[in-house]
């Protein structure tokens, strides 16, 4: 019998075929969404879990009004000793910090995730030693530590042990190999380094944990934390704030994400109502296919089927076309995961349909091409109407600068390009020098409605533009692809380094490269030049307050508050 009911339920869905597939394409699709967006919340919850009593670890922070988040990222070093002494829901405290961080070695620049540690930040991290000795823990030495993979990245079969690594302007001896952890952590770290361990309550520089008791009253103990205050001398603290480590990536993370984790949320919630609207509307059609077939219940009922009988019937129909749904949305998963968790978007192409022309890649500051960034240049014979410049192609190295894309319309306009003089002549609309320069290719359409095919895949993203005819037959007109370099799936929690101290006197630090100058911005607005070298800002001809400190590269301007103080 139940043979029998789903062989006549697959002749209804090839019968009513349009209905079915519209019922089929949506549910599917809203199941490949919904699937996607909980596997993304899912990556999104899942930092630093693997961690032992990782949901007892929790991250200290101060409320401020200064800091953009609303917390102040760090804080003295003196506060974990402090509350592990005053509470004893605590079991556990430690003092950390950890940035991106570049290096050198033999000339060779690499780029790896440092981390500070003392003996209670191991024991709360769980630092396993593989080889080598724990020197690296010795306050203000110059030994590290490097886990195993990073020692194979860099060093290959050779024993890294004594060997220096050039971190900023410090050469620090390598005394110790400690094994690599989950790279799915807000503390991806490749390199141990020794702390400083300053006693003063008034340098702000380190990032607090604790880890408190099991069955702690952690609503209590949260409102017990919050409202105590800390005086020691002319310097205080309160409203302390508890974030879960496993919650740091999204409960106002110290880097503002590229995509928020309340966006995630929506998208999953849209892929939910799309699965519901997909159900409604099946039903709707569902219901009225039933009226449609009156005359076969009819004729069912007369040779005896049951009210039983005849709901299961439709309910195979209904849930036939579920299972199909359901499969489809499995199989559309198994094709987009890869794409979904492999690609690493640089950029986004926005405005219109086609793109005419790239310009590129051009430094922020001097709006100039950035040198040698562009190879593979191809000179054709300059024409008028498609070329005026006589070059096309070409490999973009974008590392450093922005790339840009001059968009255009599919509408039946013409683009004609201009000339060099025409261009440099609308210097008071654009207000750049050598305008012309600029574009790196062949740019402009040949009087033709256009349009582009762009292919995205999890290695390349290819852009063809094609020309058309009033016949609608269409003319690659130029094609280039964007090619990644490596594959490195879904981009980790790397935390930008910060200024650090945020309390200075003398100078402070920082990991930014390539920096071309460094402002220092009062209350009142009054801007202060900062010499600086290398990585180290010099902050002593500062009078004593709070400034703004922006820092200029070829590629990003970079604000962070720091309180300058003489003692």
């Amino acid at each position: 019998m139940l043979y029998h009911y789903i062989k006549i339920a697959f002749r209804n869905l090839l019968k009513y075929k349009l209905q079915s597939f519209i019922c089929i394409v949506g549910l599917a699709i809203g199941f490949t969404s919904f699937a996607l967006s909980s596997l993304w919340i899912r990556y999104e919850l899942t930092y630093d879990t693997f961690r032992k009593d990782a949901d007892r670890i929790y991250y200290v922070r101060v409320e401020s009004e200064t800091d953009d988040q609303g917390l102040s990222s760090v804080t003295p070093y003196p506060l974990a000793r402090y509350l592990k002494e005053t509470f004893p829901e605590i079991e556990e405290s430690c003092n950390t910090s950890a940035w991106k961080t570049d290096f050198l070695y033999n000339e060779k620049k690499y780029e790896s995730f440092d981390m500070v540690m003392d003996s209670a930040a191991e024991h709360m991290f769980e630092i396993e030693l593989i080889s080598g000795s724990r020197d690296f823990m010795i306050p203000k030495s110059n030994k590290i530590a490097i886990t195993d993979k990073l020692a194979k990245e860099v060093f290959g079969t050779k024993d890294p042990l004594g060997e220096k690594l050039k971190i900023w302007s410090d050469d620090m001896e390598i005394c110790a190999i400690v094994k690599s952890q989950d790279q799915h952590s807000n503390f991806p770290f490749g390199i141990l380094k020794p702390s400083r361990q300053t006693e003063e309550w008034n340098v702000a520089y380190c990032q607090t944990f604790i880890k408190v008791r099991p069955e702690t009253d952690m609503r209590a103990f949260k409102k017990k934390l919050y409202e105590h205050k800390v005086k020691k001398d002319r310097d205080s603290l309160n409203h302390f704030v508890l974030t879960s480590i496993t919650a740091m990536r999204y409960d106002h993370p110290e880097e503002e994400p590229t995509i928020k984790f309340e966006h995630i949320l929506l998208f999953a919630l849209a892929g939910g109502l799309v699965i519901l609207c997909a159900l409604f509307n099946y039903l709707t059609l569902f219901v009225n296919r039933i009226r449609i077939r009156s005359k076969e219940i009819g004729l069912r009922k007369v040779c005896g089927s049951s009210d039983g009988n005849l709901f299961v019937l439709f309910a195979s129909e209904y849930l036939l076309t579920l299972s199909i749904s359901l499969l489809a949305g499995i199989a559309l998963i198994e094709v987009i995961l890869p794409v979904f968790q492999e690609l690493n978007i640089d950029f986004v192409i926005q405005g219109h349909d086609h793109i005419y022309e790239v310009m590129g890649p051009i430094n922020n500051t001097t709006k100039t091409i950035v040198p040698g960034s562009v190879t593979n240049v191809e000179l054709v014979s300059p024409d008028s109407n498609k070329n005026p410049k006589g070059q096309q192609g070409g490999t973009f190295n974008v590392k450093d600068g922005t790339l840009y894309f001059v968009n255009g319309t599919c509408g039946r306009k013409r683009y004609y390009p201009y000339t060099q003089d025409e261009m440099e002549a609308g210097f008071d609309k654009h207000k750049v020098e050598g305008y012309w320069d600029l574009f790196t290719g062949k740019y402009g359409q040949p009087g033709a409605p256009a349009f582009s095919e762009i292919s995205v895949s999890s290695s390349e993203i290819e852009v063809k533009t094609y020309t058309s005819d009033a016949n609608a037959q269409a003319t690659l007109f130029d094609t280039f692809k964007i090619v990644k370099n490596g594959n490195t799936g879904i981009e980790e929690n790397k935390q930008s380094a910060k200024l650090y101290p945020t309390y200075a006197k003398d100078k402070i630090n920082t990991t930014e490269s390539d920096i071309i100058r460094v402002n220092a911005i009062d209350l009142t607005g009054k801007i202060y030049p900062l010499p600086f070298d290398n990585q180290h800002i010099d902050v002593s001809n500062l009078t004593d307050g709070i400034y703004v400190v922006q820092i200029f590269t070829n590629e990003k301007t970079r604000s962070e508050r720091i309180v300058k103080t003489s003692r």
